[in-house]
């Protein structure tokens, strides 16, 4: 049931914001990007995608910490089975 009322107001919501029409003139107050705002978005969208593409020296960097991380709460639920080193 909570599924259902989910949707519901998901699809409402939906229409709400992208399916309404706007009064007249409420475009005019949106203006595009600018250079520098272009920039910084184009630089954003190339780091998520190399990092994306490029993701093991990532993975690499922090998979030390995520092996301590996953030791002390093994150590801490009582598990016989410790991450090896």
């Amino acid at each position: 049931m909570n599924t259902l009322l989910a949707a519901g107001y998901l699809l409402w919501a939906y229409q709400r914001i992208f399916l309404t029409h706007h009064p007249q003139g409420a475009g005019s107050l949106l203006t595009d990007l600018r250079y520098r705002e272009l920039i910084m978005a184009g630089l954003l969208c190339t780091v998520m995608i190399g990092v994306g593409l490029y993701a093991d020296p990532w993975i690499q960097t922090i998979n030390k910490a995520i092996d301590a991380t996953a030791y002390r709460l093994e150590a801490v639920a009582g598990t016989d089975h410790p991450v090896p080193h």
